[in-house]
């Protein structure tokens, strides 16, 4: 570990798990309680990020209330609170994670009516964090006080789960003969996976419960749902919610303001992820800045709302086209008009800047080379876990490259396919003792 930076109410410090390890920034703040120096603070953090490929967690007490749900007593959270904190995660594209054991971390140690509690302390991670450690977990105390959160890996649990599969007690879903599905952990979440009975029921929950013995992270009801197949026997789902004491649910919810679907999403499913996006694009802001803070307050906002989902599915045309038309009038300050002449045409806007352009992304480009960056990796990663499960499911007695799109198939798989046509172009073949690709097509 190497402290690379002490400033006030900051702690900087790199580690390297293991010599072979990418070298991770975890950053410690106790924040000041006055307005103006937390200000100052965030602005700190904001002018002196780590480098874009750098693995960040940032966690500690931020004395920060962002939003009522994480205080209840006293005055209310007005809309300035937490306003400056919140600007510096979003330009940073910090994601505040989840975490096991009580809402509140702070009380102002009274009673009744004049008793006080906030959320003072957070964890929050960039998605290069997420990327090496999908399987963080942040652990709260269950006693309120000011001790610092610690970081909880999921190894035990994965054993404890294992152990049962392997026992045969808890039947996991079977994707083919190879390939079979009980558990996944992904940051601060658990997904766990069984055929649907009360047997693999009562074992998951013996899981959990020597998990929460053993660590002091148990399982919360209220927070965690059952996913059942649309088609299925109405008494078992009865029996299965009552054993488990936790609610069924349709679908998996939102994540980063998306519904996670197995069926195709509609446009009125992106509005909170269009909301949000465009809200960091104000018209006030255009006024108070230049041509180039403004191309590069976009680029920024491109950066970290619409690149999760991007990645994994192809947005609707409808819902590409309203984020770049929204870019289109903060960029000329035309925020305020429906209809207004532009300088230049938006295709000559997104050329790279050596061939005169502002570097912007041109968006179904984008979106596609995601698409077609999923299909390389299932070219040169045959050994994930997701490769597999789409190879059982969708090209076992083929090849990636010769699979042709089906109706039944599912959205993702569909839009994987799409990319497929891209990728083609940018694969040759070199000739050897076994047959590689190698790819070198680039989309701007």
């Amino acid at each position: 570990m190497d402290i690379v930076a002490n400033p006030p109410h900051i702690l900087h410090a790199l580690f390297k798990l293991s010599p072979a390890d990418l070298e991770v920034l975890i950053t410690g703040v106790h924040a000041p309680s006055a307005a103006k120096d937390k200000i100052m603070l965030w602005n700190n953090l904001g002018e002196n990020p780590p480098p874009s490929n750098t693995p960040w967690l940032l966690m500690g007490d931020m004395n920060e209330v962002v939003n009522q749900s994480e205080k209840m007593g006293g005055r209310p959270v007005t809309n300035s609170q937490g306003r400056d904190f919140s600007k510096m995660t979003d330009r940073e594209g910090l994601i505040d994670m989840r975490y096991n054991g009580p809402t509140f971390t702070w009380n102002n140690g009274r009673e009744g009516t004049e008793l006080i509690r906030e959320r003072l302390d957070r964890a929050l991670a960039n998605a290069e964090w997420l990327k090496v450690y999908p399987q963080t977990q942040i652990s709260q105390p269950r006693t309120v006080n000011f001790a610092p959160r610690e970081i909880v890996n999921n190894d035990d649990l994965e054993f404890l789960a294992s152990e049962k599969v392997g026992e045969g007690n808890w039947d996991p879903i079977k994707i083919g003969h190879d390939v079979s599905i009980s558990h996944l952990f992904y940051a601060d979440d658990v997904f766990l996976f069984a055929k649907a009975s009360v047997g693999n029921v009562n074992a998951i929950m013996e899981v959990l419960l020597e998990f929460g013995n053993k660590s002091g992270l148990f399982i919360s009801p209220t927070k965690s749902k059952v996913i059942f197949p649309p088609k299925m026997c109405l008494s078992l789902k009865r029996a299965i919610l009552s054993f488990s004491n936790i609610k069924g649910a349709p679908s998996f919810g939102k994540y980063l303001g998306v519904n996670i679907s197995p069926n195709r999403l509609k446009i009125a499913d992106y509005v909170d992820l269009l909301n949000k996006t465009k809200s960091r694009i104000k018209g006030w802001q255009a006024k108070l800045l230049n041509m180039a803070s403004r191309c590069t307050l976009i680029k920024s906002v491109l950066n970290s709302y619409p690149l999760y989902v991007m990645q994994t599915t192809l947005l609707p045309n409808a819902v590409l086209e309203e984020l770049e038309r929204s870019c289109r009038r903060f960029l000329w300050n035309k925020v305020d008009k429906a209809h207004y002449l532009p300088r230049t045409s938006w295709d000559k806007v997104c050329l790279p800047l050596g061939l005169g352009g502002l570097g912007m992304r041109n968006l179904k480009n984008w979106n596609l080379v995601f698409m077609d960056k999923l299909g390389w990796r299932i070219i040169k990663e045959p050994d994930k876990l997701w490769v597999k499960i789409l190879h059982a499911r969708y090209f076992k007695r083929s090849t990636f490259l010769n699979c042709i799109p089906n109706s039944s198939d599912s959205p993702l798989w569909r839009d994987i396919l799409k990319g497929k046509e891209l990728l083609m172009k940018g694969i040759t073949y070199r000739t050897g003792m076994e047959r590689t690709f190698v790819f070198g097509f680039i989309i701007g």
